[in-house]
């Protein structure tokens, strides 16, 4: 589980705008101007890199995300003087279901970044089943529980599985 770094501890205000890192105009006319591809052809095998070998192979999820994992993403409204109540119950279920259900594969909490009242809890399940048996099990039940008093949610944002190499290739 990630560490959750706040904003005030960054010195960040929230007007901050990260500087630009590349120039805005068409990848294929910047590929062109820096001699790495010729007009029209080379631009789209460079794009498409080879595919790599079985063993080397991610998903379209990232690194370590199976094409047949489980995620969702939901989010919470938690009345301001128990934001920290929530995030403390939301990281034990969490630790909790990591440890303990071998389907949990990650659970994280983020907190808004414009709205403190608001966070999300991301999570990835090896598959459908795996997530039912967390959701069935003691520390989903004890989560809500706690929550319930002060929190308005969950409101389902996304679920669903990973979209496989076929339907990012089609």
């Amino acid at each position: 589980m990630t560490a959750t770094v706040h904003r005030d501890e960054l010195n960040m205000t929230s007007d901050y705008v990260p500087p630009r890192t590349a120039p805005e105009q068409p990848l294929t006319r910047l590929l062109e101007r820096q001699g790495s591809a010729s007009p029209g052809s080379g631009v789209r095998r460079l794009l498409r890199p080879r595919r790599p070998p079985a063993s080397r192979r991610v998903s379209a999820g990232g690194p370590g995300v199976d094409s047949a994992m489980y995620q969702l993403l939901v989010s919470f409204t938690v009345q301001p003087d128990h934001r920290d109540d929530f995030v403390r119950a939301a990281r034990k279920v969490a630790r909790d279901s990591l440890a303990n259900e071998p389907g949990s594969r990650r659970l994280e909490v983020i907190a808004d970044e414009k709205n403190p009242d608001l966070f999300y809890l991301d999570e990835v399940y090896t598959d459908a089943k795996a997530f039912n048996t967390h959701a069935e099990g003691p520390y989903f039940g004890a989560f809500f529980g706690e929550v319930s008093g002060y929190a308005e949610g969950p409101t389902w944002l996304m679920r669903g599985n990973v979209a496989g190499e076929e339907a990012a290739a089609g």
